[in-house]
């Protein structure tokens, strides 16, 4: 049985818990909204007027999300010029330096690209409006956070650990139900890239032009290292290659 402090703190923690989730299952859900209905507004030509990486003067290690791409473009419609930097709904999330190159790097500076416009508002524009870069973690959060809430909720009501018919405390339960749902989404990635894969050895072949051609160095932070006196780095390579059909 919950005493009556650690009671109230459960109570708290489940009410925050609660509007937590509750703000991010409403932000998930217009969401999804907005991108079946950004799927259906007008596509127009744009050019590519700004694309380039936004990262802090103090950069320790590549693995670190901390790099923002900046990428704006320009659009007519109804006899309208106007400018535009969002690319998904929900804005650019931060990411590593790596990625956020390789963002860039399809929208260079001069290109043509196809951009979705609100009919209802010309100002409001996308370049992906089915991208689920942003709704992908906000429902891995969600789900966490619904989890955690329903468990301390139940806590709160009954007014003490709740346990199994075995012994073992509820709370014990997330962990392993949160790992089973990751490696579920990693099973439906693999089975989605594989017929991803085998599907494109039947895809019509076109004449292209290699227009670039290199390696990325990433340098990350040595978690390994027990000196905390300096920083070691480990370099690591990719290769960057683009090609124009």
């Amino acid at each position: 049985m919950l005493d009556a402090h650690q009671l109230l703190w459960t109570q708290i923690a489940a009410g925050v818990c609660l509007l937590i989730f509750g703000g991010m299952l409403f932000n998930l859900v217009r969401m999804r909204g907005q991108m079946r209905a950004a799927r259906n507004w007008n596509k127009i030509e744009g050019v590519i007027t700004v694309s380039e990486v936004d990262q802090p003067p103090a950069h320790v290690s590549d693995d670190l999300d901390d790099a923002t791409p900046i990428i704006r473009y320009r659009y007519r419609i109804g006899g309208q010029e106007l400018e535009s930097d969002q690319v998904v709904i929900g804005g650019q999330p931060l990411m590593t330096r790596v990625l956020a190159g390789k963002l860039i790097g399809r929208y260079p500076v001069g290109a043509h690209v196809d951009v979705y416009v609100d009919p209802n508002n010309p100002r409001q524009a996308l370049l992906e409006p089915a991208e689920l870069r942003n709704a992908s973690a906000l429902t891995a959060f969600t789900i966490v956070f619904g989890f955690v809430a329903a468990i301390l909720t139940a806590h709160a009501i009954a007014g003490q650990v709740l346990y199994t018919s075995k012994g073992v405390p509820l709370f014990a339960f997330p962990l392993p139900i949160l790992a089973l749902l990751g490696a579920v989404f990693g099973i439906a990635a693999f089975v989605r890239g594989r017929r991803l894969a085998s599907a494109s050895m039947r895809w019509p072949t076109a004449a292209g032009i290699i227009t670039s051609s290199g390696v990325i160095e990433e340098a990350i932070e040595d978690k390994s290292n027990d000196d905390k006196s300096f920083i070691r780095k480990i370099y690591r390579y990719q290769v960057d290659l683009r090609y124009a059909y």
